[in-house]
């Protein structure tokens, strides 16, 4: 868990704030994280609604993998300063 009302969080930069908005235990962000990029290989995989795979597919694709990316960018910072408790 993150205590957001802790003396670290406060100190976290406005681009971790934003990225973990909502989330405070470890596991359900790691796994939120995983299932985001499934979600999104799978997508674009099988060509979003049925169409064949385009150029705006792709598009949507890298917009859609950079802001997981940001999460779990967020993430890995919260890791490496021990924000997350064990209790």
């Amino acid at each position: 868990m993150i205590d957001k009302k802790s003396e670290d969080w406060q100190k976290a930069p406005l681009w971790v704030s934003f990225g973990l908005l909502g989330f405070k235990d470890r596991k359900q962000t790691l796994l939120s994280i995983i299932l985001l990029v499934i979600c999104g290989l799978t997508f674009f995989v099988y060509g979003g609604w049925g169409e064949p795979i385009s150029l705006n597919a792709s598009a949507w694709l890298g917009l859609y993998l950079l802001a997981v990316t940001w999460f779990a960018a967020a993430f890995r910072w919260a890791d490496r300063k021990n924000l997350w408790s064990s209790t």
